[in-house]
């Protein structure tokens, strides 16, 4: 091994004793490395031909719509009812007075929304300490 190190350094290769340590270890470990290589190549093989087949792309577009199509309906929902809430607000002259509120409370889907802020009010403390 030495007469090795002797031979490189006459050629200006730097290569020292934790270089080749380094490649004994990695030698080592190569069978393993086949094998981890050999299923990263099937893998790899398998998502070119699924992209490659028109009939697995139409099911795989399928499936995706079908799993996004509730979370889409949803925000289609919140973006509609938003919009209704806006057009409502920017349409609406009444003066707002303490009378107004006072009937607003109670109302109950204003005492359900007040329980959560007040939930969040005794809440905070505990969770920042």
């Amino acid at each position: 091994m030495w007469l090795l190190l002797i031979q490189l350094k006459n050629i200006n290769i730097n290569v020292d004793i934790d270089t080749l340590e380094a490649g004994m270890k990695l030698l080592e470990k190569l069978p393993r490395l086949v094998e981890m290589v050999e299923k990263l190549e099937i893998a790899v093989e398998f998502i070119e031909n699924v992209l490659r087949d028109q009939e697995s792309m139409d099911y795989l577009q399928d499936s995706a719509k079908a799993y996004m199509e509730p979370v889409r309906r949803r925000v289609d929902d919140g973006l509609n009812f938003w919009k209704e809430v806006q057009a409502k607000a920017e349409t609406n002259k009444q003066h707002i007075s303490i009378f107004t509120i006072m009937k607003w409370m109670k109302d109950p889907n204003v005492q359900k929304g007040l329980s959560y802020v007040q939930a969040i009010m005794d809440t905070m403390p505990k969770s920042r300490a």
